[in-house]
């Protein structure tokens, strides 16, 4: 739906910009890993679902 879409936009945007703002290193290292690990499965099975309704 539109609304979910605007939604991860929103999410997307945020947290580029929150990554923007966190220094080079350790910490932006281990957010970046506790990110992609809590966020990936979501992701994939979101955009899997998008284009499973675009076919």
């Amino acid at each position: 739906s539109p609304s979910s879409n605007r939604l991860f936009t929103f999410i997307d945007f945020v947290t580029s910009t929150v990554l923007s703002r966190i220094p080079e290193g350790g910490i932006r290292e281990s957010w970046y890993r506790s990110y992609f690990i809590l966020v990936s499965p979501f992701g994939v099975l979101w955009k899997a679902t998008l284009l499973g309704m675009h076919l």
